[in-house]
């Protein structure tokens, strides 16, 4: 299938973050507030070109996004071998905000890939296959790292590197299929109208079958009505909390491994990187079926769980790749829930939207995620992540 090789590049990608953030704290020395003001502007650019991206999308053009991400991710790579090599933070900066792009619109051309050749009814099966398929991909990726580290900053792996990038990502563009007519995006737009307008059949049937027309009737008339109105705003209110505190964790978790519990490089990327592992595997175990709301409750009271332990009890280094395994299994499950239930009610439409509302909301939490751990500390920075997360499940289980 289009979308392994899809996930490929999508882990590349990821990969790739993580490298740049480690760069910028191990070798370049970055401060607290200098990492999360270098995180700050990769939000900053994807929302910058989050409309473009929208208007490609909108029009199918799954290839052309795919294309231009991979050549912004082989540019970004370039640049941050320069940056290595010259010790230099604005060639840093600008090796990220080309992956920042990168990110975008390899992310954009898969989300519409999805949305252009399945219907509505498989969009959360294909979300979450790619999904896994991404992490573990992702997590092989950074054990590679751990086992190169230093090493990749040379002339010959450098270049190597760069190959990979770009036959993986000709790779993805070459097999990302086309369609000439946009029948899925269309299908599931009238069919979220008509769900507007009208009362579903099986609803209407209930109310007819009632006796007599009184005031609890009419009540339950109107429950139906709003049952079937859009909810964006609420998935809306929803990703951004869960954005915010997201960002409030994983932006300065680089800094606070390598720095306040002295990790080693090569062990930060190694215990990335087993984290997504036995996260993907984890999650391939699970269910489309069970993504319930018993499941996304379960979800949030480990997520909230594994980061009061990660930050505050300090674990050892085994157990730190647990911990962040649960952490990803329970985000991504969230999030494909999350994102799923805005496809439902946007019927495919309008996906740049909701990747500009998420990135407004991880620019406000990147910016202000090291003022909120000077102020807080670890212990009730944990707990007002714990707090963000559970308010946006309550959200998330009205709709």
């Amino acid at each position: 299938m289009w979308y392994y090789i899809a996930s490929l590049l999508l882990a590349l990608v990821n990969s790739l973050d993580l490298l740049v953030n480690i760069v910028a704290v191990r070798i370049l020395k970055f401060n607290l507030q200098e990492v999360a003001l270098l995180n700050a502007l990769w939000t900053l650019i994807i929302l910058f070109s989050s409309r473009h991206c929208e208007m490609i999308s909108q029009r199918g053009f799954s290839k052309k996004l795919v294309l231009i991400g991979f050549l912004l991710l082989s540019k970004s790579l370039v640049v941050l071998y320069l940056s290595t090599i010259y010790t230099s933070r604005g060639v840093l900066y600008a090796s990220y905000m080309l992956h920042a792009l990168a990110f975008i619109y390899c992310r954009m051309g898969v989300q519409t890939g999805i949305v252009e050749n399945y219907f509505s009814n498989m969009w959360n099966s294909i979300n979450r296959r790619v999904s896994v398929t991404t992490i573990l991909l992702d997590g092989l990726f950074l054990i590679s790292l751990s086992v190169l580290w230093i090493r990749v900053f040379t002339l010959t792996y450098s270049i190597t590197l760069l190959v990979l990038c770009i036959l993986i990502g000709l790779s993805a563009y070459l097999t990302i299929p086309q369609p000439t007519l946009r029948l899925t995006r269309l299908v599931e737009k009238i069919e979220r109208d008509v769900a507007v307008g009208l009362i579903p059949v099986d609803n209407l049937l209930i109310l007819l079958s009632l006796d007599s027309y009184t005031n609890t009737t009419w009540m339950r008339a109107r429950s139906l009505y709003k049952k079937t109105g859009s909810g964006v705003g609420l998935v809306i209110f929803s990703l951004v909390l869960f954005k915010i505190s997201s960002e409030y964790l994983f932006t300065p978790l680089p800094y606070i491994l390598i720095n306040i519990m002295n990790q080693k490089t090569e062990s930060v990327l190694l215990l990335y990187g087993l984290g997504k592992i036995l996260a993907s595997t984890l999650l391939a175990l699970i269910p489309v079926s069970k993504t319930s709301r018993t499941a996304l409750g379960i979800a949030i009271v480990i997520r909230v769980l594994s980061i009061y332990t990660l930050l505050v009890l300090k674990p050892t280094s085994q157990l730190l790749s647990v911990l962040l395994s649960l952490i990803y299994v329970c985000g991504v499950t969230v999030d494909i829930s999350m994102y799923t239930a805005y496809l439902k009610v946007t019927g495919g439409e309008r996906l740049a939207a909701y990747t500009v509302l998420g990135e407004i909301a991880s620019f406000i939490g990147a910016l202000t995620s090291s003022q909120a751990l000077k102020a807080l500390g670890l212990t009730h920075l944990s707990l007002t992540i714990g707090v963000l997360n559970t308010i946006s499940l309550l959200i998330l289980l009205k709709l």
